[in-house]
């Protein structure tokens, strides 16, 4: 933003005062951003849910305190690098669509997504029942042998 004050506009972006509710739109091309350093940042930025969101078409929440969801990707290509350790914290999935059928299918929620989905609307759907999520990371793992493998430690835990 400092670089270009434009990038919000022409990413999609909106940038609201604070994080509370009701929080008021602001004109992001009326904000000096020099004036702003990283930690004294408070406002909230929203991509509008178009093709060119980063995180895709679906985004699916489960409660952690990290802020950290399973969402789609408008950059498909990544899964097939060897390597994909390139997201932020968040886990992209590579079928998503798949994914949310199969986890609304035989509810009601399955009908609202995909109305939502043919109207191309942006809808919150809530799951009936709650589905335990763990994330798991492992930077040592068993292979077919029983032998170990280390993998990289891509976040230095180890």
């Amino acid at each position: 933003l400092q670089a270009d004050p434009s990038y919000l506009i022409k990413h999609g972006y909106k940038v609201y005062s604070s994080w509370s509710i009701g929080a008021k739109e602001l004109d992001s091309t009326k904000i000096d951003w020099k004036a702003i350093s990283e930690n004294k940042l408070a406002y909230r930025f929203e991509q509008e849910p178009d093709e060119g969101n980063a995180l895709g078409q679906f985004k699916f929440m489960f409660p952690n305190k990290n802020e950290i969801y399973l969402h789609d990707t408008p950059s498909k290509h990544l899964f097939r690098e060897k390597d994909r350790a390139f997201s932020s914290g968040c886990v992209r999935l590579e079928k998503p669509m798949e994914f949310a059928r199969a986890i609304t299918k035989g509810t009601k929620q399955y009908n609202e997504m995909n109305n939502s989905l043919k109207k191309g609307s942006n809808t919150v759907i809530t799951l009936p029942t709650y589905i335990p999520v763990y994330l798991v990371y492992f930077t040592v793992v068993p292979n077919a042998n029983g032998m170990l493998e280390f993998r990289n430690d891509i976040y230095d835990r180890d």
